[in-house]
């Protein structure tokens, strides 16, 4: 399977409390990429929490290729997730390209999730249309930057919703985690999505919905991997896998696990 990198969320290594997740690792980023980059991972996904380390993230993008041969190709914009409202999800995109301009990452994870959540037909294509309008538009095709959406809705929802897309600049994220315990039929959907999947999130759950570890809990990464072929997906994977006890450990099984999966 040909597969542009592989790589890990932000935070997932070195985490600032090893009980919470979604934290931009502000003390321990830089070391953070030494330890990916032993490992074996080949990017790190910046993650964009409410906290909004601005400084810190600017030198994490600057000095990535700098110090190591990880690349940034892609950024969490999970402060979206507190949002109320499309215009506050939208400006919040604008905030986030116009901090980083030309250096903003060139695939931008929108989660519509919490209180952000868009999970109907009607509020996705509302999504949509007022995002053809706004101002991060242009900006998007100025700079090259592509909106994967992160969604809880049905899937033929997602496919009605999109199809008025005629830009490649929106299109989904797919979690291997979340399909495979929210779906019945997890590969019919990402069959249903193929054209639009632009990104994909690697984790695995259990019954009750849990993270766990990869290969031990719903998904089945052997046929998970096997249509991602089949569909000719080539773009990034990144593991947004949860730590227990050894984060650095867990991640290094994680890695190992994906790339047996995947031979």
């Amino acid at each position: 399977m040909s597969i542009s990198s592989i790589g890990i969320m932000q935070g997932r290594i070195l985490p600032r409390h090893i009980d919470q997740l979604q934290i931009f690792p502000s003390n321990t980023w830089h070391e953070e990429f030494s330890i990916a980059e032993n490992i074996g991972f080949q990017h790190i996904e910046l993650l964009w929490d409410s906290k909004k380390d601005i400084k810190n993230a600017k030198r994490l993008i600057h000095s990535a290729t700098e110090f190591t041969q990880l690349h940034v190709p892609s950024m969490c914009v999970d402060s979206i997730c507190s949002c109320e409202s499309l215009r506050g999800i939208l400006n919040e995109i604008l905030d986030v390209i116009n901090t980083f301009k030309e250096n903003t990452p060139s695939v931008l994870v929108i989660p519509l999730l919490d209180r952000a959540t868009v999970n109907t037909v009607c509020k996705l294509k509302e999504f949509i249309n007022e995002a053809n309008v706004h101002k991060i538009w242009n900006l998007l095709q100025k700079y090259d930057i592509k909106l994967a959406l992160e969604l809880d809705m049905p899937v033929a929802g997602v496919v009605e919703a999109i199809k008025c897309i005629d830009s490649n600049l929106i299109g989904i994220c797919l979690d291997s985690g979340n399909l495979w315990h929210y779906s019945d039929s997890p590969i019919n959907d990402i069959r249903a999505l193929s054209d639009k999947i632009i990104h994909v999130h690697i984790k695995d759950r259990d019954k009750e919905g849990e993270n766990v570890l990869l290969g031990k809990g719903l998904v089945d990464f052997n046929l998970f991997f096997k249509v991602l072929e089949d569909i000719g997906y080539s773009n990034a994977m990144t593991l947004e896998t949860k730590y227990f006890k050894n984060p650095p450990n867990e991640a290094r099984k994680n890695l190992q696990y994906i790339l047996k999966m995947m031979q």
